[in-house]
């Protein structure tokens, strides 16, 4: 299959394998070919193939998509990320390669800004359809692609699609006790804050009365930026799926 048919096929261009079957191909490219350059033709041999047919067009495009391919000319050679996810220093690094990578197909990197912080909907293959010009045929496969790949980096843990690796909550975040479901019963303001200083930082807390027992204990950095405002009202966000308490107050 050409890159040209494909695009017929699936509306625009998208990769044609998940993240982690590029990652095989490029393995064998590696171990076959080695360092330097090399052609189609020798890219068809290293992954089985008895000359460029459509099925090794469709493996090398999808290289290229998650750019672990680079092209010069008529010829490839393994890219920058390509050759840290084979050989990274460290299991971070490696995640950080393949987010890299899972960013570098033009469609997967609109669809991270268009759902950041949020859930894939449900019919999230009707969304390619309308909202990102995948043909009705192929919307199915392309979003199950998307999923694994996202997966397979990182980039969707609990069904919330980050944009980076650094954007979401540590394996020791998910796994501190639960608190209580958060539910604005309460119609006191929150208390002024109280001046706290751990370490070097300070902080500010705010007691936010949830009902006549119950309170919450809020504690911010001092003084507080806009972005770190944002990251708790996407943490708040996050939880609210996650956190577990009873539906009504026994007060």
């Amino acid at each position: 299959m050409s890159d040209d048919s494909d695009r017929k096929e699936r509306g625009r261009r998208s990769p044609s394998f998940a993240l982690q079957e590029a990652v095989g191909f490029l393995a064998q490219v590696r171990q076959n070919l080695g360092e330097g350059t090399f052609s189609r033709e020798a890219i068809a041999e290293a992954l089985g193939h008895r000359g460029v047919t459509g099925a090794v067009t469709t493996k090398i495009g999808t290289l290229t998509h998650f750019g672990l391919l680079e092209r010069e000319g008529s010829v490839y050679k393994v890219s920058a990320i390509g050759k840290r996810i084979l050989h990274p220093l460290s299991d971070s690094d490696r995640m950080e390669s393949l987010a890299l990578a899972a960013r570098s197909p033009v469609l997967y990197d609109e669809l991270l800004k268009a759902f950041a912080g949020k859930s894939l909907p449900s019919m999230f293959a009707n969304a390619l359809i309308h909202n990102f010009g995948i043909l009705s045929d192929n919307a199915a496969e392309v979003a199950k692609l998307f999923r694994s790949s996202m997966e397979t980096c990182g980039l969707l843990r609990n069904g919330i699609l980050y944009t980076s690796l650094a954007e979401m909550p540590t394996s020791a975040d998910l796994h501190e006790p639960k608190a209580e479901k958060v539910r604005p019963a309460a119609t006191e303001a929150p208390t002024s804050p109280a001046e706290v200083s751990i370490s070097s930082i300070q902080y500010q807390e705010y007691a936010i009365p949830l009902s006549k027992t119950r309170t919450a204990m809020l504690r911010i950095p001092s003084p507080a930026r806009p972005q770190d405002l944002e990251r708790i009202s996407k943490w708040l966000t996050f939880f609210a799926d996650v956190l577990q308490g009873d539906d009504a107050d026994n007060d």
